[in-house]
Protein backbone atom coordinates (compact mmCIF):
# COMPACT_ATOMS: atom_id res chain seq x y z
CA UNK A 1 0.00 0.00 0.00
CA UNK A 2 1.36 3.70 -1.03
CA UNK A 3 2.60 5.81 1.61
CA UNK A 4 -0.08 8.32 3.03
CA UNK A 5 0.04 11.96 1.87
CA UNK A 6 -0.92 14.51 3.49
CA UNK A 7 -3.66 14.93 0.90
CA UNK A 8 -5.03 11.49 0.60
CA UNK A 9 -7.30 12.18 3.37
CA UNK A 10 -9.01 14.96 0.91
CA UNK A 11 -8.47 12.37 -1.97
CA UNK A 12 -10.15 9.93 0.07
CA UNK A 13 -13.10 11.55 0.91
CA UNK A 14 -13.40 13.01 -2.83
CA UNK A 15 -13.62 9.39 -3.61
CA UNK A 16 -16.26 8.42 -1.14
CA UNK A 17 -18.18 11.03 -2.26
CA UNK A 18 -18.62 10.56 -5.53
CA UNK A 19 -19.12 7.11 -5.14
CA UNK A 20 -22.12 7.75 -3.04
CA UNK A 21 -23.56 9.80 -5.10
CA UNK A 22 -22.84 7.80 -8.31
CA UNK A 23 -24.48 5.14 -6.60
CA UNK A 24 -28.08 6.69 -5.99
CA UNK A 25 -27.81 9.19 -9.04
CA UNK A 26 -30.68 9.70 -11.43
CA UNK A 27 -31.81 11.97 -13.87
CA UNK A 28 -35.52 11.32 -14.45
CA UNK A 29 -35.86 14.35 -16.65
CA UNK A 30 -32.48 14.75 -18.65
CA UNK A 31 -31.61 11.52 -20.12
CA UNK A 32 -33.32 8.88 -21.94
CA UNK A 33 -31.83 6.15 -19.89
CA UNK A 34 -31.80 8.01 -16.39
CA UNK A 35 -30.22 5.55 -14.39
CA UNK A 36 -26.93 3.81 -15.86
CA UNK A 37 -25.98 6.84 -17.99
CA UNK A 38 -25.44 9.13 -15.00
CA UNK A 39 -23.93 6.73 -13.07
CA UNK A 40 -21.49 5.74 -16.21
CA UNK A 41 -20.87 8.96 -16.36
CA UNK A 42 -19.69 10.25 -13.04
CA UNK A 43 -17.80 6.66 -12.83
CA UNK A 44 -16.05 7.61 -15.85
CA UNK A 45 -15.29 11.35 -15.03
CA UNK A 46 -13.98 10.19 -11.36
CA UNK A 47 -11.44 7.31 -12.75
CA UNK A 48 -10.05 9.70 -15.17
CA UNK A 49 -9.32 12.08 -12.27
CA UNK A 50 -7.98 9.71 -10.39
CA UNK A 51 -5.76 8.24 -13.13
CA UNK A 52 -4.23 11.79 -13.87
CA UNK A 53 -3.52 12.12 -10.15
CA UNK A 54 -1.55 8.93 -9.96
CA UNK A 55 0.14 9.71 -13.14
CA UNK A 56 1.38 13.21 -11.89
CA UNK A 57 2.68 11.56 -9.08
CA UNK A 58 4.35 9.13 -10.67
CA UNK A 59 3.81 5.94 -8.13
CA UNK A 60 2.31 3.30 -10.15
CA UNK A 61 5.17 1.01 -8.82
CA UNK A 62 3.72 1.14 -5.49
CA UNK A 63 0.91 -0.60 -6.72
CA UNK A 64 3.03 -3.05 -8.31
CA UNK A 65 4.92 -3.73 -4.92
CA UNK A 66 1.77 -3.96 -2.14
CA UNK A 67 0.18 -6.42 -4.40
CA UNK A 68 1.35 -8.00 -7.34
CA UNK A 69 -1.06 -10.67 -7.91
CA UNK A 70 -3.79 -7.85 -7.84
CA UNK A 71 -1.60 -6.21 -10.07
CA UNK A 72 -1.32 -8.73 -12.24
CA UNK A 73 -4.55 -10.32 -12.37
CA UNK A 74 -5.41 -6.17 -13.85
CA UNK A 75 -3.15 -6.64 -16.16
CA UNK A 76 -4.32 -9.66 -17.64
CA UNK A 77 -7.95 -8.53 -17.90
CA UNK A 78 -7.41 -5.45 -19.09
CA UNK A 79 -4.94 -7.63 -21.84
CA UNK A 80 -8.75 -9.70 -22.18
CA UNK A 81 -10.41 -6.97 -22.52
CA UNK A 82 -8.34 -5.52 -25.28
CA UNK A 83 -8.44 -8.51 -27.34
CA UNK A 84 -12.07 -8.53 -27.16
CA UNK A 85 -12.75 -5.20 -27.97
CA UNK A 86 -10.47 -5.69 -31.48
CA UNK A 87 -11.70 -8.93 -32.48
CA UNK A 88 -15.41 -9.41 -31.20
CA UNK A 89 -17.88 -9.68 -33.75
CA UNK A 90 -20.02 -7.09 -31.93
CA UNK A 91 -20.36 -3.62 -33.29
CA UNK A 92 -17.28 -1.21 -31.40
CA UNK A 93 -19.91 0.82 -29.56
CA UNK A 94 -21.31 -1.74 -28.14
CA UNK A 95 -18.19 -2.72 -27.18
CA UNK A 96 -16.83 0.01 -25.53
CA UNK A 97 -20.62 1.03 -23.84
CA UNK A 98 -22.26 -1.74 -23.29
CA UNK A 99 -25.77 -2.70 -24.04
CA UNK A 100 -28.29 -0.29 -22.86
CA UNK A 101 -29.99 0.06 -19.61
CA UNK A 102 -26.23 -2.07 -18.60
CA UNK A 103 -23.59 0.24 -20.01
CA UNK A 104 -21.05 -2.30 -18.65
CA UNK A 105 -19.13 -2.10 -21.89
CA UNK A 106 -15.05 -2.03 -22.29
CA UNK A 107 -14.84 2.16 -20.98
CA UNK A 108 -16.73 1.09 -17.67
CA UNK A 109 -14.16 -1.77 -16.57
CA UNK A 110 -10.65 0.05 -17.64
CA UNK A 111 -12.76 2.99 -15.42
CA UNK A 112 -13.72 0.61 -12.39
CA UNK A 113 -9.89 -1.06 -13.14
CA UNK A 114 -8.83 2.50 -12.77
CA UNK A 115 -10.27 3.15 -9.24
CA UNK A 116 -9.11 -0.50 -7.94
CA UNK A 117 -5.55 1.01 -8.66
CA UNK A 118 -6.41 4.03 -7.21
CA UNK A 119 -7.92 2.66 -3.70
CA UNK A 120 -4.43 0.91 -3.74
CA UNK A 121 -2.26 4.18 -4.27
CA UNK A 122 -4.19 6.44 -2.16
CA UNK A 123 -6.16 4.70 0.44
CA UNK A 124 -5.30 3.25 3.64
CA UNK A 125 -5.89 0.99 6.12
CA UNK A 126 -8.52 3.55 8.44
CA UNK A 127 -10.36 4.11 4.74
CA UNK A 128 -11.98 0.80 4.63
CA UNK A 129 -13.52 1.60 7.78
CA UNK A 130 -14.86 5.05 6.18
CA UNK A 131 -15.88 2.55 2.70
CA UNK A 132 -18.19 0.44 5.30
CA UNK A 133 -19.78 3.39 6.71
CA UNK A 134 -20.19 5.07 3.05
CA UNK A 135 -21.39 1.53 1.84
CA UNK A 136 -24.19 1.53 4.27
CA UNK A 137 -25.38 5.09 4.02
CA UNK A 138 -25.83 4.19 0.61
CA UNK A 139 -27.73 1.00 1.43
CA UNK A 140 -30.14 3.30 3.60
CA UNK A 141 -30.63 6.29 1.12
CA UNK A 142 -31.75 2.83 -1.16
CA UNK A 143 -33.67 1.22 1.54
CA UNK A 144 -35.48 4.72 2.00
CA UNK A 145 -36.57 5.27 -1.75
CA UNK A 146 -37.48 1.63 -1.86
CA UNK A 147 -39.92 2.27 0.94
CA UNK A 148 -41.32 5.59 -0.89
CA UNK A 149 -41.80 2.92 -4.01
CA UNK A 150 -43.66 0.24 -1.92
CA UNK A 151 -46.06 2.94 -0.59
CA UNK A 152 -46.66 4.37 -4.31
CA UNK A 153 -44.76 7.39 -2.85
CA UNK A 154 -42.24 7.92 -5.60
CA UNK A 155 -41.98 11.47 -7.30
CA UNK A 156 -41.42 9.74 -10.26
CA UNK A 157 -43.90 7.71 -12.29
CA UNK A 158 -41.63 4.99 -13.70
CA UNK A 159 -43.21 1.89 -15.50
CA UNK A 160 -41.58 -1.28 -14.19
CA UNK A 161 -43.35 -4.71 -15.19
CA UNK A 162 -41.62 -6.47 -12.80
CA UNK A 163 -41.89 -5.01 -9.74
CA UNK A 164 -41.98 -1.84 -8.39
CA UNK A 165 -39.10 -1.37 -6.01
CA UNK A 166 -36.28 -1.05 -7.42
CA UNK A 167 -34.60 2.05 -5.82
CA UNK A 168 -32.26 3.91 -7.45
CA UNK A 169 -31.04 0.72 -10.13
CA UNK A 170 -34.32 0.85 -12.16
CA UNK A 171 -33.53 -2.86 -11.63
CA UNK A 172 -35.19 -5.20 -8.66
CA UNK A 173 -32.88 -7.75 -8.89
CA UNK A 174 -29.90 -4.97 -8.43
CA UNK A 175 -32.07 -3.61 -5.49
CA UNK A 176 -32.08 -6.48 -3.92
CA UNK A 177 -28.25 -7.93 -4.65
CA UNK A 178 -26.87 -4.12 -3.19
CA UNK A 179 -29.49 -4.29 -0.06
CA UNK A 180 -27.67 -7.94 0.23
CA UNK A 181 -24.37 -6.98 -0.01
CA UNK A 182 -25.10 -4.36 2.25
CA UNK A 183 -26.50 -6.20 4.85
CA UNK A 184 -23.60 -8.73 5.00
CA UNK A 185 -21.23 -5.58 5.67
CA UNK A 186 -24.51 -4.40 8.42
CA UNK A 187 -23.55 -8.45 9.66
CA UNK A 188 -19.75 -7.35 9.89
CA UNK A 189 -20.27 -4.76 12.12
CA UNK A 190 -22.29 -6.10 14.25
CA UNK A 191 -20.16 -9.32 15.42
CA UNK A 192 -17.60 -6.70 16.01
CA UNK A 193 -16.99 -7.06 19.97
CA UNK A 194 -15.53 -3.33 19.93
CA UNK A 195 -19.31 -2.17 18.95
CA UNK A 196 -21.29 -0.68 21.65
CA UNK A 197 -24.33 -2.23 22.10
CA UNK A 198 -26.69 1.32 21.16
CA UNK A 199 -25.01 0.45 17.82
CA UNK A 200 -25.73 -2.79 17.80
CA UNK A 201 -29.17 -2.48 17.72
CA UNK A 202 -28.59 0.29 15.60
CA UNK A 203 -27.23 -2.53 12.90
CA UNK A 204 -29.64 -4.34 13.68
CA UNK A 205 -32.33 -2.23 12.85
CA UNK A 206 -30.92 -1.30 9.47
CA UNK A 207 -30.39 -5.20 8.67
CA UNK A 208 -34.16 -5.68 9.41
CA UNK A 209 -35.11 -2.68 7.06
CA UNK A 210 -33.00 -3.88 3.75
CA UNK A 211 -34.94 -7.75 5.02
CA UNK A 212 -38.11 -5.76 4.44
CA UNK A 213 -36.96 -4.05 1.48
CA UNK A 214 -35.21 -7.12 -0.16
CA UNK A 215 -39.00 -9.17 0.24
CA UNK A 216 -40.94 -6.47 -1.73
CA UNK A 217 -38.80 -6.30 -4.60
CA UNK A 218 -39.73 -10.29 -5.17
CA UNK A 219 -35.45 -10.62 -6.46
CA UNK A 220 -34.39 -13.86 -4.58
CA UNK A 221 -31.05 -13.19 -5.44
CA UNK A 222 -31.15 -10.29 -2.01
CA UNK A 223 -32.40 -12.85 -0.15
CA UNK A 224 -29.71 -15.34 -1.01
CA UNK A 225 -27.03 -12.93 -0.42
CA UNK A 226 -28.48 -11.71 2.83
CA UNK A 227 -29.01 -14.88 4.65
CA UNK A 228 -24.95 -16.05 2.46
CA UNK A 229 -23.80 -13.28 4.65
CA UNK A 230 -25.17 -13.61 7.91
CA UNK A 231 -23.84 -17.28 8.13
CA UNK A 232 -20.62 -16.55 6.72
CA UNK A 233 -19.72 -13.70 8.99
CA UNK A 234 -20.92 -15.78 12.14
CA UNK A 235 -18.74 -18.40 11.06
CA UNK A 236 -16.10 -16.23 10.82
CA UNK A 237 -16.39 -14.97 14.07
CA UNK A 238 -17.40 -18.45 15.67
CA UNK A 239 -14.77 -20.28 14.84
CA UNK A 240 -12.07 -17.49 16.74
CA UNK A 241 -13.75 -18.50 19.86
CA UNK A 242 -11.55 -20.80 22.26
CA UNK A 243 -14.29 -22.71 22.87
CA UNK A 244 -15.42 -23.62 19.79
CA UNK A 245 -12.48 -23.27 17.72
CA UNK A 246 -11.85 -27.30 17.87
CA UNK A 247 -15.15 -27.43 16.23
CA UNK A 248 -14.50 -25.31 13.53
CA UNK A 249 -13.89 -28.11 11.01
CA UNK A 250 -17.66 -29.94 12.06
CA UNK A 251 -19.18 -26.36 11.11
CA UNK A 252 -16.90 -25.57 8.29
CA UNK A 253 -18.28 -28.96 6.88
CA UNK A 254 -21.99 -28.17 8.01
CA UNK A 255 -21.68 -24.70 6.09
CA UNK A 256 -20.47 -26.26 3.28
CA UNK A 257 -23.12 -28.84 3.00
CA UNK A 258 -25.80 -26.17 3.70
CA UNK A 259 -24.62 -24.10 0.39
CA UNK A 260 -24.66 -27.35 -1.50
CA UNK A 261 -28.03 -28.48 -0.79
CA UNK A 262 -28.77 -24.06 -1.31
CA UNK A 263 -27.36 -24.65 -5.12
CA UNK A 264 -29.25 -27.75 -5.58
CA UNK A 265 -32.45 -25.91 -5.12
CA UNK A 266 -31.59 -23.08 -7.28
CA UNK A 267 -30.55 -25.41 -9.94
CA UNK A 268 -34.34 -27.87 -9.49
CA UNK A 269 -31.94 -30.89 -8.36
CA UNK A 270 -33.23 -31.37 -4.92
CA UNK A 271 -35.61 -33.95 -3.70
CA UNK A 272 -38.02 -31.49 -2.71
CA UNK A 273 -40.09 -29.09 -4.58
CA UNK A 274 -37.62 -25.85 -5.43
CA UNK A 275 -38.20 -22.97 -3.03
CA UNK A 276 -35.06 -20.38 -4.47
CA UNK A 277 -35.60 -21.61 -8.22
CA UNK A 278 -36.34 -18.89 -10.40
CA UNK A 279 -36.95 -18.54 -14.63
CA UNK A 280 -33.95 -16.50 -14.53
CA UNK A 281 -31.70 -19.06 -13.32
CA UNK A 282 -32.80 -21.24 -16.71
CA UNK A 283 -32.37 -18.11 -18.47
CA UNK A 284 -28.60 -17.84 -17.02
CA UNK A 285 -27.87 -21.48 -17.61
CA UNK A 286 -28.46 -21.20 -21.19
CA UNK A 287 -26.51 -17.79 -22.11
CA UNK A 288 -23.60 -19.61 -19.91
CA UNK A 289 -23.61 -22.59 -22.43
CA UNK A 290 -24.05 -20.47 -25.16
CA UNK A 291 -20.79 -18.60 -24.23
CA UNK A 292 -18.71 -21.55 -23.52
CA UNK A 293 -19.70 -23.17 -27.06
CA UNK A 294 -18.43 -19.78 -28.47
CA UNK A 295 -15.25 -19.74 -26.72
CA UNK A 296 -14.57 -23.59 -27.82
CA UNK A 297 -15.73 -23.35 -31.42
CA UNK A 298 -14.36 -19.92 -32.29
CA UNK A 299 -11.12 -19.72 -29.49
Amino acid sequence: MAVPQKSDSLVQTILLTVLIVATIVITPFTSYEPFNSPKFFLISILACGFLFLSLFRGNFKNFYDSSKPVFVLTVLFLVQSLIILFIGPTQITQQLFGVSGRNTGFILYVMLLALLVSTYLFCTHKFYYRLVISLIITGLLNAVYGILQYFGLDPFNWTNPYSPVFGFFGNPNFQSAFLGLVSSTIWALFFDLRIVKSKRYLLLFLASVNLVIITSTRSQQGLVVFVAGFFIVLLSVVVKLPSVSKYAKYIGLSSLLIATLAVLDILQKSPWQSILYKESVSNRGDLWRAAWNMGIEYP
